[in-house]
Order: C-alpha cells, then structure tokens, then sequence
C-alpha cells in the first residue's frame, strides 16, 4: 500500500514524494482510524480476532493539498485450533512383533465432543498405519472423547474412551498424543502335556524327565506336518520341556530345557509371568521317553486360532493317535493327555540248589523300578522262571 501510494502521487505530479508520511489518527477517515481498520480486518477474515501494532497514516505531497491514508503495521490471527495424533502399540511384541497374524493399521477411531461417543457427535475420524499412527488432524481447541471402533488384525478392541485436551499449545509439529494399547489375541498355556501310564491310567514320578520339543510356525491352514514343507521357525531355536515327578509338562521357562525365551503374554500377581502362544501353528514332539517307557514319535500339530465366535484363541489339534490316547479336537487348560507305555521284556532264570539240580516250586516277586508293579511267579518243575509280558 505505501508503495501503491507513493506512485500514485508521482502520477499526479508531485514529484517530491511523501513529504510528510507519518501523521497517525487523521480526521479524514471520520473517526478513530485504527478501530475503523481493525473492524474491517476482523470482517474480512471470517470473523477471527486480530492483534498487532496497528497504525493509520496520511501521506501528503509537499505542497499539503493532496493526500493518502493507509494503515500500516503486523497482524496475525489469534490461535483458536490445536493438533491431535493417535498412537497405537502392541501390550505383547514377543507375540506380535514381525508375525503376520498382527497387524497395527487398519485401527479406526472416532473423535467425539461428549464422553457418550455416540456418531451424532462425531467431530472425526482417525486410521492407524502399519506403525500405528494416525494422521494429525486440526480441531478447535476444546475437550474431545476418543474411542476405537474397529481393532486392527489379530488385536483385541481397545474399549477405553481417552478423553483429551486439545489446546492451542498442541501444533502441528507437537499434538497432543493418545497412547492406546492394544493386546494381540493368544493362547495362555499353562499345562502343554500331562503323561500317564497307558497300563494303569496313572501319572506318578516314575514319568519324570520326559522331554517334548515345541516348534511355533507363523503359518495358516497346517493341519500335518507335511502342510509345513520345510518353512523355519517363528522363533529361533525350538522350545525343548520336560515332565515334572507328576508326569506334567508346564509351558513355563522352570521346565524349560533349552530354546529362546518364552513368550510372556502377562503376569499373576502369585505365579509371576503367564506364558502363551501367538496365533499360528505349534508342532509337538516327545523326543526323549522316561526310563522304562517307549518313545512317541508322533508329531502332534496344533492351530492356535480365533475361535468360531472370534472372541478368544484356542488351541485345537490335528493329529490323532489312538495308541498314545491323543484325538483331535479342541485342547482345554490342561493342556493333552500323552498316555506312555512302559517297556516290557520277556524274564526267564532257573532256580537251582547248591549242585545245581532245579528247583520246582520256589515263588519269586518281581517289582518293576518303572510303574511300581509286581508279581508272583513260581519256578516250574524244571526250576524254570519265566515273565511273558502279554501274560504278566
């Protein structure tokens, strides 16, 4: 304007200029200058509220008959806006971090002016990226109510309604971040494996120091070993467990043999860390039998997946095997029933006296160091002792 202003009084012929520029307040604009300007401003600029340093001036050739008004000074709108952002993270990344059954984006969120949340009050919306950011978005500064609407893949919803300041403190370069935390579904385990005698039913100290393997697979649809084809392992090194005197195989690191740690899925305030699997699939093997017993071989596979109301993970097996007692179907928080037969060999000796001659009728007991049994068998007339195990 004081350019525009300057050339104007050129083009009239006043080629001296702007003799007298700085004459503030003139009457000439019928009344206080400064108030009619700020007035205009605020109008034209939709009503924000101005500040600055404003002032009016009257520009005036040398010869005082001609002049302009012009004000002059800084202005800028008073802030009325703040910034929010949404960060979404894993509770669980030693289940979820790197497994693509987990996902961070996709979550979406309302942005609401009353704690209700109901969409008539809906101010926005916010999505999640694969860091779990949302967008920031610019909201009049003021008390908003947020709250998750969709949980993205593999996570649990966040049902907490994060009620937030947005302040005119809160830019672009620094919103006010809402936190959430969201927990990946899993499976808690507590109880993998509980071995009894296939004989007698039974679980005693005898089946204490079996040793099961334990392979997690980030991988869908597995419903046999074959299905796997060579794919590696989720985490690096396989779980090895043993049995306890009772015959029980804790997915807990106390029985934990060798492997990378066990996922942590949550504490207990009495038992410390709660241990648990990732959606996906777990291969079971017992590769070391209690003395006395026979091997399983057997490769169990198991699916850790939602269950059909998509509420929960639950465990459920593949693979039947009706020698060891294990059928497939949903495994509950005991975890599998792995009956174990004990090794049975045929026993035969002769009883004779100080020369040698047999001895018939001489009764022996036999007790088994394995399961605890025995048995009374006598010597025949030949002073044989024999124990068939079919018979025994």
């Amino acid at each position: 304007h004081f350019a525009l202003s300057y050339v104007w009084m050129i083009n009239m012929g006043n080629s001296y200029g702007l003799a007298n520029p700085w004459r503030t307040g003139d009457s000439a604009v019928n009344g206080d200058g400064q108030a009619l300007v700020m007035n205009f401003l605020n109008n034209v600029q939709g009503k924000d509220p101005v500040k600055g340093n404003l002032h009016l001036a009257s520009f005036y050739t040398q010869s005082g008959s001609t002049y302009q008004d012009v004000a002059y000074g800084s202005f800028e709108p008073v802030v009325t806006e703040g910034y929010l952002k949404i960060h979404k993270q894993s509770t669980c990344t030693a289940v979820s971090k790197g497994n693509s059954h987990y996902d961070l984006s996709g979550a979406w969120y309302g942005v609401y002016k009353n704690a209700s949340c109901t969409s008539a009050d809906m101010v926005t919306s916010l999505k999640t990226d694969a860091n779990g950011d949302t967008a920031t978005v610019k909201l009049q500064a003021g008390t908003y109510y947020v709250k998750e609407g969709t949980a993205p893949k593999g996570f649990k919803i966040d049902t907490q309604v994060y009620k937030v300041e947005v302040t005119t403190g809160h830019t672009a370069n620094n919103p006010v971040v809402i936190n959430s935390n969201d927990v990946p579904y899993n499976d808690p385990i507590n109880v993998a494996v509980s071995k009894i005698n296939a004989e007698t039913g039974d679980a005693s100290e005898k089946l204490e120091g079996a040793e099961y393997t334990f392979i997690y697979y980030d991988l869908d649809g597995v419903t046999k070993v074959e299905d796997i084809n060579g794919k590696e392992p989720f985490y690096k090194d396989p779980w090895v467990l043993k049995t306890n005197n009772k015959g029980m195989v804790y997915f807990s690191e106390k029985y934990k043999i060798s492997g990378s740690a066990l996922p942590v899925v949550g504490t207990d305030p009495y038992t410390g860390n709660i241990y648990g699997l990732p959606l996906g699939t777990l291969t079971v093997q017992e590769t070391k039998a209690p003395e006395g017993y026979e091997l399983d071989p057997t490769v169990y596979v198991f699916s850790i997946r939602m269950n059909s109301a998509g509420t929960a993970a639950e465990m459920y097996c593949h693979t039947t095997n009706t020698k060891s007692g294990i059928i497939a179907g949903n495994v509950g928080d005991e975890g599998v029933t792995h009956k174990e037969k004990p090794i049975r060999a045929n026993l035969k000796f002769v009883k004779v006296d100080e020369k040698g001659s047999p001895l018939a009728g001489i009764p022996f007991e036999i007790e088994s160091l394995t399961t605890g049994e025995k048995h009374t068998v006598t010597s025949d007339e030949n002073g044989v002792v024999e124990v068939i195990p079919e018979t025994a």
